[in-house]
């Protein structure tokens, strides 16, 4: 983006120099602003009243990233050649980071859209859907256009309030410049998250894509994208954490060359990773209920002690897990508890993981009280149940014994659950997390974000009668290109610490009456996976009194941080 000069910049941010936009675009083009879970289409039609030139107004803790829309509608072709950004500049400093922080400089994206044909489940809407967020270029605006305005916050930005300027550049008018308030609040998001979320990135459809060539490429930057997003972690399959290399002895014994497996362990918790799906040589088969393996079953016992062993002596063990059978079925389910023993014998120190879809659950979705997988207690540590699969008792029963609990979501989810689908609701890909945090869960996993069995782009329909699932990221030419579905997800997440913060901060406080007040309307924002609130403005508005409950609490904890405020 280029840049306005400062001394415009300043005149502009400060003195609040704004001119109507009739006078700025010859009557051409009316500017306003949205949320991020608001569907702009091509013709939204302006608010009533609105005249002028909005203020774009966004809040985020710092560590944080943070999205508002500045729609552009003309009733006559109007070609806009640029979007200049300046950087912000905190109006007054506050307390908590260093005086030095970096400029927080806003991006800027183009919402672009896909069509659907066929509903999902027959429940979504046909037509076209924004969800692809394009690199800027020049475009001609016919229509209603949203522009993706984010801002990521700097880790040790102070807190306050952030002005600059957005300037858009229609071609043959004078310039649009349109104020934007940044609100940084006076706390900051734990890295590494400590919400656990494993999500699937394909090999082979990064190799498809870009070619055997460029696929380490893809890899390190979809790897990225995903630890940006605050996904601590690839799973199923782990596709950047290479098995330990074996080699097997006339003896039997067993010697487990980690270069390359601790490499990447290294580099995956430098990004955030809280969560290890260990890769092991051995594969279930559901078809014919088998785990296949290279190695005799002596022999795969013995590479898994030797895993273990190193996972201890690294001490990475206590996020390590393993997932060897998903979904089984009835079946299938001698196959698992034999599997399942057989990693306890081998390495009763790593946990293991179980995904309970319908054949698990043991019926349609919520039609039992009770779920079969109750029958696997003792086999299992980190249970992790489909949204509409879920036996809140057995689990808060399993929690209280130390394990673990998260959800996952996948195709069929169909309203009254969420599903993060092209032509669901944007809510649906942020709301899961809230009912995760007041189910008491602390992961989510999703099956793949890159099932590029097609181009996205032209056809979404990833399966009959799913748009989207499983294609959260579209392949640009060099790298990811994000979705509204993949930046809500993300929302999502930084939702689950603001309500965990708030209840650390509550937890701090003798009388902390309101913020528990706050927690109840936490609640009836999601009460459970299937009752939510409809309206995204509910979410939206209990998420920023949760942050400005943290920063009132963190001052009764902090007095010295109190007292710097009230200078």
């Amino acid at each position: 983006m280029r840049h306005l000069m400062p001394g415009v910049c300043l005149l502009i941010a400060w003195l609040g120099v704004v001119r109507p936009a009739a006078a700025l675009a010859a009557d051409q083009v009316v500017v306003w602003t949205a949320h991020p879970l608001r569907k702009v289409l091509p013709d939204t039609p302006a608010p009533d009243g609105t005249k002028g030139v909005p203020i774009l107004r966004i809040s985020a803790a710092r560590g944080e990233v943070e999205a508002a829309q500045l729609c552009l509608r003309a009733d006559r072709p109007v070609r806009i050649e640029t979007v200049d950004t300046t950087p912000l500049t905190a109006a007054a400093q506050s307390t908590g980071a260093s005086s030095s922080a970096p400029a927080v400089t806003p991006r800027v994206r183009l919402v672009a859209y896909v069509k659907v044909i066929r509903p999902s489940h027959g429940q979504g809407v046909p037509g076209l859907h924004p969800d692809p967020l394009m690199p800027f270029a020049p475009f001609t605006l016919e229509g209603t256009r949203a522009l993706w305005i984010d801002v990521r916050v700097p880790r040790d930005a102070p807190a306050g309030r952030y002005k600059g300027t957005i300037r858009v550049r229609p071609a043959g008018l004078a310039a649009i410049d349109v104020p934007i308030v940044l609100r940084v609040y006076d706390f900051t998001l734990p890295f590494p998250p400590r919400l656990v979320t494993g999500f699937g990135l394909y090999a082979r459809h990064l190799k498809e894509r870009y070619g055997e060539a460029r696929y380490d490429e893809m890899l390190r930057k979809f790897r990225e994208n995903l630890a940006d997003h605050r996904i601590t972690h690839v799973s199923f399959p782990p596709t950047d954490i290479p098995k330990p290399d074996v080699t097997v002895k006339a003896d039997g014994s067993v010697v487990l060359d980690y270069t390359a497996f601790d490499k990447a362990v290294e580099k995956n918790l430098r990004l955030g990773m809280n969560a290890l799906d260990v890769p092991v040589p051995a594969k279930f088969r559901g078809r014919n209920k088998t785990l296949r393996s290279p190695y005799s079953r002596e022999v795969l016992e013995r590479i898994i002690a030797d895993i273990q062993r190193h996972l201890v002596e690294r001490k990475w063990d206590t996020m390590a897990y393993f997932f060897l059978v998903d979904e089984p079925g009835r079946g299938a389910f001698d196959a698992f508890r034999e599997i399942e023993e057989m990693l306890h014998r081998a390495a009763p120190r790593i946990r293991r993981r179980l995904d309970m879809g319908y054949g698990a659950y043991g019926g349609r979705p919520g039609s039992r009280k009770e779920a079969l997988y109750r029958k696997f207690a003792g086999l299992v540590e980190i249970w992790v149940p489909h949204i509409d699969c879920v036996d809140q008792e057995f689990l808060e029963t399993e929690q209280k014994k130390g394990n673990h609990v998260w959800w996952y979501i996948c195709c069929s989810a169909k309203h009254p659950y969420p599903n993060c689908l092209v032509d669901f609701p944007v809510l649906d890909s942020r709301v899961p997390f809230w009912m995760l945090f007041n189910a008491g869960a602390t992961g989510y996993a999703y099956w793949t974000v890159n099932w590029w069995n097609k181009d996205p782009f032209k056809d979404p329909l990833s399966f009959a009668g799913t748009n989207g699932d499983g294609m959260l990221v579209y392949p640009g030419p060099d790298g990811p290109i994000d979705s509204i579905r993949w930046e809500a997800t993300r929302d999502g997440c930084e939702d689950y610490e603001y309500l965990a913060l708030l209840t650390d901060r509550q937890g701090a406080v003798r009388k902390a009456a309101r913020a528990e007040a706050l927690l109840k309307q936490v609640r009836q924002v999601a009460s459970s996976p299937k009752d939510y609130a409809q309206d995204p403005t509910i979410l939206l508005d209990a998420r920023n009194r949760v942050a400005e409950a943290i920063e009132r609490l963190s001052s009764q904890t902090n007095p010295n941080r109190q007292a710097a405020k009230t200078k």
